[in-house]
């Protein structure tokens, strides 16, 4: 990795993306939550620098070197994991949808996690790279545990679906072992009546 972006990714990663994610939404329609009295962003034009990141990293013409690329990722990811764990813990346990704060900050956390998934690929990540492909999965686990956490927040249901699916195109046969986990907790909320339909 050369100079430059060494001074670029080190700029993404350890100032530009943490101040992103404190940001509020940028140009977006809110939905309305589970329980419809919060407003999480459906789509944020801040958060694609995540997206932007990640591509970088999975350009092996960029970053020529695997160990690069895994400490460029775990870098990423490691921070984006711990915001979820720690807005859990936020949460009062006997709480099955969480407060609006909390559920907007892990919404626009699983957003970022599944944009610097998107650039890489299952044979990168399973045949070339299988280090990559652990640390992807880290962010997956992430919202499983979210959904286990809060299983009766329909927005977070939604990101966490979403996360999934582009889970499939990254991880390929990797995510098998996690899908009946992850099945059974896609459907295992009670119905939720849904306050966006009136």
């Amino acid at each position: 990795v050369g100079p430059l972006m060494e001074r670029l990714m080190t700029t993404l990663i350890h100032h530009a993306l943490p101040s992103i994610l404190l940001m509020g939404p940028s140009t977006s329609a809110p939905i309305s939550s589970a329980i419809g009295s919060c407003s999480i962003s459906a789509s944020d034009d801040h958060l694609y620098a995540f997206e932007a990141a990640g591509l970088l990293i999975s350009c092996e013409d960029i970053v020529t070197s695997s160990d690069s690329q895994s400490a460029y990722l775990s870098a990423l990811l490691s921070p984006l994991c711990s915001r979820v764990r720690d807005a859990l813990d936020q949460v009062q346990h006997q709480d099955q949808t969480g407060p609006s704060r909390v559920v907007d900050q892990i919404s626009r956390t699983l957003v970022a996690i599944g944009h610097v998934s998107k650039g890489f690929t299952p044979t990168q990540v399973n045949v070339k790279y299988p280090h990559l492909g652990a640390l992807l999965q880290s962010g997956l686990d992430c919202s499983l545990l979210v959904l286990s956490r809060l299983p009766l927040n329909r927005a977070l249901r939604s990101r966490s679906l979403a996360l999934l699916h582009l889970s499939v195109d990254t991880l390929g046969q990797r995510i098998f072992p996690a899908l009946p986990s992850a099945l059974m907790l896609m459907l295992g909320g009670e119905e939720i009546p849904d306050t966006t339909a009136a």
